[in-house]
């Protein structure tokens, strides 16, 4: 077991007033035999102890930012842990979508990652970038109870065009909210925060490997890897040279699915080679989710303490089945970049 406070300080460097950190004995790795499942909470504060507990473990460098706006939901941190090759010509970003739900579900698998040591793994010019952050963003059960009653319960329902309504909802709601001086703060504070990771921890970097996080509709516990288009580049020819034909092409831009980080550092490193991937995992079919609701009272669709277990299972299978998938990926990955010369390509 490390001596928390010495790590910490050698960890933070110069970045240590960013934070004052409190990491609780308790959440130190001592060796037992943990499940993956363990690594994941729907707690926030959880999440993030957990996670820097295992970077201290690993013996990561760890940048953290706390945002100074006061917000009904609390303070935003950002932790950026390294690992490998500093100067390593190519980086793998891991990082959460926009969603509470995809920064829970990202944050396991950080946390899972970290102490599977599968950064051990990397190739000597590979680096890796773990991007932890949870987002208080929450569906707004108002707005699904407007979709439901717009439909009866009908089996008929296909997922593709049911995946694509809960899209446009969700993109609506976020368009749709009116811009005030909180969350101009924090969209300044957002961009500091993008622009320091982009400066310090990814400086020497000529490709970007983002995986961006998401949960959703879809198949339980399985990984769709969505290769996203960004116009002018051959982001989609090299995704499929990483990840073959699991990596699907979306006619989507990337801008209009990519989460806040993968696109405040995309759209910072802009001259470098940029390869945007979402990793969205499947939870429940959204036709279940819908019927599921529809066969409840409408008061416990207006609580919405539920709601985010459709899209971020408290099952122990569904988060092994989760880290599997995204352990098999990083190690393809890994594999691809090591043995191919997309890591040394300068092409672009």
């Amino acid at each position: 077991m490390f001596h928390e406070k010495a790590w910490l300080d050698v960890c933070l460097g110069a970045n240590r007033n960013c934070l004052d950190m409190r990491i609780s004995p308790s959440w130190h790795y001592d060796g037992e035999t943990m499940t993956a499942a363990q690594n994941f909470t729907s707690d926030p504060t959880d999440a993030r102890r957990m996670f820097l507990a295992a970077c201290l473990e690993a013996r990561l460098p760890v940048s953290s930012f706390e945002s100074q706006s006061s917000s009904e939901t609390g303070c935003v941190h950002v932790d950026i842990a390294t690992a490998g090759n500093s100067d390593a010509p190519t980086v793998i970003v891991l990082c959460p979508g926009a969603r509470l739900t995809d920064g829970l579900c990202a944050s396991g698998l950080q946390t899972s990652l970290l102490r599977a040591g599968l950064q051990i793994e990397l190739p000597a010019e590979i680096g890796l970038v773990l991007v932890h952050t949870i987002t208080p963003f929450e569906f707004r059960p108002a707005e699904m109870e407007k979709l439901i009653k717009t439909h009866t319960a009908n089996s008929g329902w296909e997922d593709s065009l049911l995946a694509a309504a809960e899209y446009r909802f969700s993109e609506k709601q976020k368009n749709s909210e009116p811009e005030t001086p909180r969350e101009t703060e924090r969209q300044r504070w957002c961009r500091h925060v993008i622009s320091n990771i982009a400066e310090n921890a990814l400086s020497q970097t000529q490709q970007l490997i983002f995986l961006d996080v998401h949960t959703g509709p879809g198949p339980f516990g399985e990984a769709e890897v969505i290769s996203c288009n960004i116009p002018g580049s051959n982001s989609k020819q090299r995704a499929r040279a990483l990840f073959g034909a699991r990596a699907v092409a979306d006619e989507v831009e990337s801008k209009n699915i990519l989460g806040p980080v993968a696109q405040g550092l995309a759209a910072a490193l802009s001259n470098r080679e940029i390869i945007p991937i979402v990793v969205e995992f499947g939870c429940y079919s959204l036709t279940t989710v819908l019927d599921t609701l529809l066969s409840r009272h409408e008061t416990t669709i207006a609580s919405g303490d539920h709601f985010d277990k459709f899209f971020y299972p408290e099952s122990e299978a569904w988060r092994e089945l989760i880290w599997e998938a995204t352990a098999d990926l990083l190690r393809l990955s890994f594999r691809s970049l090591e043995h191919d010369e997309l890591s040394t390509q300068n092409d672009f």
